[in-house]
């Protein structure tokens, strides 16, 4: 299955960005971004290398933390996803040194977070039957190597996505919540008529000039005579 991803982000300068730039603009993204939307979206390119994973994560959570209502859960499982799929890109896409572009998108509308990687390495996808293997317990013994990671990734997302195109390498994740359940108000109890069945119990405990209304179960006491 297809899917459009957003237009590439353009190089800084005609290089990539670099570690510093970019965790600097990861940084204020969240101060200068208004605190209550519905709907976010960043994108950063940088290089593929292992050290880059902390600021591809600051990018995430900036994007994260602008919606209101993303559920803590929601947040650690993309974030687990992310790291996952960034490290396999950063081992094995390039002969070398080569970029990555991570692109962020939370609707609070759709209760959705959507997750792109593009890199520009080997094709490779990391959801096919040969890279992802089935979910299944192994001991220690049996355990491959390799691929737990992606299948890790699988368990964890509600949809996701490969494709080559244009010389790309394209993954897609996608995360949902459920709607919050509405506020229930516990019912009052209904009345068993309990208060009249005890009416003869409470005239025997009592005189009669004691007793001057019962209304609903409400007693209502008159002063002693000899007060």
């Amino acid at each position: 299955m297809g899917y459009i991803s957003g237009a590439r982000a353009p190089y800084a300068g005609g290089t990539a960005m670099d570690a510093s730039s970019l965790s600097h603009d990861a940084t204020h993204a969240a101060a200068d971004a208004p605190a209550d939307t519905s709907l976010a979206h960043d994108r950063c390119r940088l290089k593929a290398v292992m050290a880059n994973e902390e600021i591809a994560q600051d990018v995430l959570v900036a994007v994260l933390d602008r919606v209101d209502g993303v559920p803590l859960k929601v947040k650690n499982d993309i974030r687990i996803a992310v790291e996952e799929l960034f490290v396999n890109v950063a081992s094995y896409a390039y002969a070398s040194v080569g970029d990555i572009e991570l692109s962020v998108t939370v609707d609070g509308d759709a209760r959705a977070v959507t997750v792109t990687l593009t890199d520009w390495g080997v094709p490779f996808d990391p959801f096919s039957c040969a890279a992802a293997r089935p979910l299944k317990a192994y001991s220690v013994e049996e355990a491959p190597i390799g691929g737990l990671g992606i299948v890790m990734v699988k368990g964890l997302m509600d949809e996701c996505f490969y494709r080559r195109v244009d010389g790309a390498n394209e993954v897609r994740i996608v995360k949902r919540w459920a709607a919050p359940e509405p506020e229930r108000v516990p019912a009052a109890p209904a009345w068993n008529g309990s208060g009249i069945d005890d009416l003869d119990k409470i005239q025997g405990e009592l005189d009669d000039d004691d007793l001057t209304a019962i209304a609903g179960g409400m007693v209502v006491m008159e002063p002693h005579s000899w007060l």
